[in-house]
């Protein structure tokens, strides 16, 4: 396996990282859950407070429904420990190397240009070359003659920080941050800051989201899941059904990815204007007692279900790709043992 990376070493961006329980569980079957949970912290779920008051705004979620983590990691450790998994079970990861261009034509093995000229062949071809890919439109040309499959570049603006403990410790506001070790949503009017004291690290990190105008909020805290959902589930098809062409997996892959993926995103962007005082969205949605979050684990998920519910909750954070491929295409035993 080749990995072509365009910059000359690892480069993160961003500060913290939730890994959700449908991914975690993903990624300890991948064998890296020991050493993320060396690193990580099992989060509680969310705080929100009102941005003005500190005062509990809206209600704590239960803690405890699944028996996969909720990990919080600092985004440079998770990359490192990636990378060091990946060399280690064989694969090259080539830095400084610019993806031009690729083929795919039938009968012969796709390829990959790189910038000075250079073709490199292989049986399969991942093109992950982030948001402002060049390459999508040609990927997705049966779906692109006529639409944009182009990010909406959404309006608000985020600064994620990370700040050493020592220096919040020497301001008398700033040191306040330090008391709360979980996840934490000060929302405001049209802003809000989301923030985290890790208990095995020795910074603060922070993120401040400002709103302008835009509808088409990124999908916050949801987006690293959402791509190791993905990842499981073209494995669990690979491996299961290679008798199959790739262009028929992929097929599967999209129908099995694409409706969860899309309600996660209309979700993030409810979630998103919910922390920006938006309270048009709260008034419309049924209220649940208590007792129907304490018995959260015997509720069965309902993708459809309100946003503010307990089944569309454990749905989207209790997922089993497992389960969903078998039940979504195979309609067989034949993938529980990869349980």
């Amino acid at each position: 396996m080749q990995v072509f990376e365009r910059r000359e070493k690892l480069s993160p961006k961003g500060s913290g990282l939730l890994i959700r329980p449908g991914a975690s569980r993903i990624l300890q079957s991948w064998g890296l859950g020991d050493a993320i949970e060396q690193v990580a912290d099992t989060c509680l779920p969310i705080l929100i407070r009102d941005l003005k008051t500190g005062k509990d705004k809206i209600r704590t979620l239960p803690a405890s429904f699944t028996k996969y983590p909720d990990w919080g990691i600092h985004r440079p450790i998770l990359q490192d420990i990636l990378y060091q998994h990946a060399v280690h079970a064989g694969a090259e990861i080539i830095f400084r190397s610019s993806v031009e261009d690729f083929s795919d034509e039938p009968g012969v093995s796709p390829s990959l240009q790189l910038k000075g000229g250079k073709t490199i062949a292989g049986d399969l071809i991942l093109i992950a070359d982030g948001i402002q890919s060049r390459l999508r439109t040609k990927v997705l040309f049966d779906v692109s003659a006529g639409w944009s499959v182009n990010p909406q570049v959404s309006d608000s603006v985020y600064y994620g920080v990370t700040v050493p403990q020592k220096e919040l410790q020497s301001d008398s506001d700033a040191r306040l941050l330090l008391q709360e070790f979980e996840t934490c949503v000060w929302a405001g009017d049209e802003r809000f800051v989301i923030g985290r004291k890790p208990r095995k690290m020795e910074f603060w990190s922070g993120l401040f989201g400002l709103k302008h105008d835009d509808d088409h909020a990124s999908m916050w805290s949801e987006g690293l899941s959402q791509i190791i959902e993905d990842i499981g589930v073209l494995h669990i098809l690979l491996l299961s059904l290679p008798y199959l062409s790739v262009s028929v997996i992929s097929r599967f892959w999209e129908d099995i990815r694409k409706p969860r993926v899309e309600r996660i995103k209309s979700f993030a962007a409810w979630n998103t204007q919910r922390f920006l005082g938006h309270k048009d969205h709260a008034a419309s949605h049924q209220k649940y007692a208590d007792a129907d979050w304490e018995s959260i684990k015997d509720i069965e998920p309902d993708p459809a279900a309100d946003f503010t519910s307990p089944a569309f909750f454990k749905w989207a954070h209790d997922y089993d790709i497992v389960e969903q491929v078998s039940l979504c295409h195979l309609g067989s035993s034949a993938l529980l043992g990869l349980k």
